[in-house]
């Protein structure tokens, strides 16, 4: 029987972008509506030419269509169903690449083109291996299996902060790297929606994996639906416990999932989890991935949708680690602090060599030369006075800063005159938070947002009124 791989581009196919010249050097991947192969192509800086790996994704439904030579034709029943996917597969695309993303945990999509018949796009390649390949034949314990799954949580919910559903989270579509990062991979089936609800382009040839896609994707999504993509995430966290997947949604029961996870959760409670992650009912089916996290025991490192940082190693145990990364602000100035009274103590303690020491013996009033003013004491009982030649500056190391903005006040990270890092921004007039993206939030005066800046840029963060109460999460 000819799989979709013998049917695949040989190596050595060169493929014409909008950028580059890109050279196939073999398959990575295939599905039901696509092959995935790593290329090549070339790069020029200055005088020296640079070889980089990527990863490009064909449209090529396999039951819609043929392949003669590099050219690509539907077969003449299925032509329209083809376009449609072809249509669809370019909008989501396109606008996964305009999205971008602040995540090391979603594949970046660098151009999307059309040639040879069909179409294309291109991705940073993801030096590692599939999920797959990751999870042992028994299963991981539940705890690494959650500090790997983790990230990715945390990514498909900034995702769906921006109406984005994946649509085809499974196994196979999570790359661990060399150094441990699990990569979201292939958006061929995801789709983007309205604040209406209704997508931006009507899949044409929806998509379903057995064992981890839900019962309503199999007649295809029309309105935005985050817990489909809790299903899948629950199937796929259900699949590193144990090393198998579950049935098909249609004909999983509860059994089923207890006889799967019996002896793989570390407390009783965890079941009911699973049983409302893998609901086969949207309307008793958990409501977010937040929610999921929350009843799966997570700590979440990245409040929810809030800004992703990158570089978050995921297996084992590194909570602490990543917390101390969170609050190294606040464990900043509490260092500043401690500083400062030490620096004050020795101050008085240990006059400096050019400093005049008045001692007497009884109370009396001193006077002591503070640079160009005079201050006269009376002291209770002897002690020792520093006469100093100059006044003492304190200077922190933290790159902590208040810089004022016109609009607002900085507190926090500095670089080139511009926010950088975390900090506070609070707002003395109204302004809109986010200078680009999709989120219009304006902030009103006395209102504050705890943010992450790179070089005068606004990352995200996490926006309250003058009385603390929590007003929106902000994502540009």
């Amino acid at each position: 029987m000819t799989s979709i791989t013998d049917k695949a581009l040989p190596k050595g196919t060169q493929l014409r972008g909008p950028k580059h010249t890109y050279t196939l050097q073999e398959v990575l991947g295939s599905g039901s509506f696509g092959i995935t192969y790593r290329a090549t192509y070339t790069q020029q800086d200055g005088n020296i030419t640079h070889k980089l790996d990527c990863a490009i994704k064909e449209y090529f439904p396999d039951c819609y269509c043929t392949r003669n030579g590099l050219n690509v034709a539907p077969h003449s029943s299925d032509a329209e169903l083809f376009r449609g996917g072809k249509v669809d597969f370019v909008s989501e695309a396109n606008k996964l690449h305009e999205l971008g993303t602040p995540s090391d945990h979603i594949v970046k999509v660098n151009e999307v083109f059309d040639t040879n018949g069909t179409a294309y796009y291109v991705m940073q390649y993801v030096d590692g291996s599939p999920l797959t390949d990751v999870v042992p034949r028994r299963g991981l314990p539940y705890h690494q299996a959650i500090d790997l799954l983790q990230p990715i949580m945390e990514a498909v919910a900034f995702l769906h902060h921006k109406r984005i559903n994946h649509l085809d989270i499974k196994p196979d579509n999570i790359m661990v790297t060399r150094d441990e990062q699990p990569v979201l991979i292939d958006f061929g089936q995801s789709m983007h929606f309205k604040k209406s609800g209704k997508g931006t382009s009507a899949k044409k040839v929806p998509g379903a994996t057995d064992g981890f896609a839900p019962p309503e994707q199999y007649a295809g999504i029309q309105t935005f639906s985050p817990k489909s993509d809790v299903y899948a995430l629950t199937a796929t966290l259900c699949y590193m416990l144990t090393g198998r997947a579950l049935p098909k949604s249609t004909e999983l029961t509860r059994t089923a999932i207890e006889d799967a996870l019996r002896d793989k959760l570390p407390q009783e409670g965890l079941m009911d989890a699973f049983h409302r992650g893998l609901s086969i009912s949207t309307e008793d089916r958990t409501a977010s991935v937040e929610q999921l996290m929350t009843d799966l025991g997570m700590e979440s490192t990245q409040q929810g949708t809030g800004p992703i940082k990158n570089g978050t190693k995921v297996i084992g145990n590194d909570r602490p680690a990543q917390w101390l990364k969170d609050h190294v602000a606040t464990l900043s100035a509490a260092v500043i602090g401690i500083v400062v009274v030490v620096a004050a103590v020795v101050l008085i303690l240990r006059p400096k060599p050019d400093a005049q020491v008045i001692t007497p013996d009884t109370p009396e009033q001193v006077t002591v030369p503070t640079g160009n003013e005079t201050t006269t004491t009376t002291p209770s009982k002897p002690e020792t006075v520093v006469q100093q030649s100059e006044p003492v500056v304190q200077q922190s190391n933290s790159g902590t800063k208040t810089l004022d903005l016109g609009y607002g006040t900085w507190v926090g990270g500095v670089k080139n005159g511009k926010p950088d890092g975390e900090g506070r921004l609070t707002y003395t007039q109204k302004h809109r938070v986010a200078n680009a993206g999709l989120d219009y939030t304006e902030a009103s005066p006395g209102d504050y947002v705890d943010a992450l800046y790179e070089e005068g840029e606004f990352c995200g963060g996490e926006l309250y009124d003058s009385n603390d109460h929590k007003k929106a999460t902000i994502i540009p």
